[in-house]
């Protein structure tokens, strides 16, 4: 299954343009207390099953972690239950830092 992918720059672009998207953290509470983006969501992968049952089908989700792969698996898992507005942060919160927001701390 094909997942959308989303560079950090055009999601920076993303969010300054468009209004009503929903980022999701699905990293670890112990990393989203070293580095988050503001305004997402903390849904740890775990806890991600009972979770997406509160989502819109029609929104716009954007899913990240640390370097890209749990979120592809998230972004999977949602393309797979219908949902069809699905974006993957490429390189996760590692990217954001480096070519956004470098006061985010890298780890």
């Amino acid at each position: 299954m094909i997942v959308n992918n989303i560079s950090a720059p055009r999601l920076k672009e993303m969010l300054l343009k468009e209004e009503g998207i929903k980022l999701i953290d699905v990293r670890e509470k112990w990393e989203n207390n070293i580095a988050r983006i503001n305004g997402s969501d903390l849904v740890p992968v775990n806890t991600f099953t009972e979770y997406y049952k509160n989502l819109d089908i029609n929104d716009k989700i954007v899913v990240f972690c640390h370097l890209g792969s749990r979120s592809n698996s998230v972004c999977q898992f949602l393309v797979q239950n219908g949902f069809r507005n699905i974006y993957n942060l490429e390189g996760g919160i590692n990217a954001w830092s480096l070519e956004v927001d470098n006061s985010i701390p890298l780890y």
